[in-house]
């Protein structure tokens, strides 16, 4: 009977060694998410315009096998409350303040800003909004952005991202 005991205890002590060794999703992944967003809508006498902000952040997991290279894909203006797209353009325009892909070492991070806005002669300006668009905007209640990166590490495989919910200013 004992013999049966450390036998069992022996197991136990294998299964409990083997089951904390295997590593998470995240520690062998990419994840990301959409932080800090601000919209803002400006309605001009001739020109009604939209502007604003995010950031995206980046983690690779420290038990990640290899490096990997992060595309951010595209990004939309969506209704928080049922994920309809407010603008008629539905991908929305945005600058990185860095070029993509961004590289990732196993454990590396890194945070991208993005300008909600078109380029013009090497300046962000707003996006101009029709009456339409403005409506939607800001009768939509709350907001989220939402977006779409890609992992080389993982043969290109789309996931995902989203913000939290969040207010237009201005409307």
């Amino acid at each position: 009977m004992g013999r049966l005991w450390r036998m069992a205890g022996l197991c136990m002590a294998v299964a409990t060694l083997a089951l904390s060794s295997c590593a998470s999703k995240g520690a062998v992944s990419v994840s990301g998410s959409i932080g800090n967003p601000a919209v803002t809508v400006t309605k001009g006498i001739l020109v009604t315009t939209l502007q604003g902000s995010f950031d995206v952040a980046l983690e690779l997991g420290e038990r990640a096998s290899s490096s990997t290279d992060v595309t951010l894909v595209e990004f939309s203006l969506l209704r928080a409350s049922d994920g309809i797209p407010v603008l008629a353009k539905e991908k929305l325009s945005v600058l990185p303040s860095v070029p993509g892909p961004v590289h990732l070492e196993p454990g590396g991070t890194a945070t991208v800003h993005f300008q909600i806005g078109d380029a013009r002669n090497g300046a962000v300006v707003p996006l101009e909004l029709d009456q339409d668009d403005y409506d939607s905007v800001c009768n939509a209640g709350q907001l989220v952005i939402r977006g779409t990166m890609q992992d080389s590490a993982n043969g290109a495989a789309t996931t995902p991202l989203s913000s939290a919910a969040f207010s237009p200013s201005g409307c």
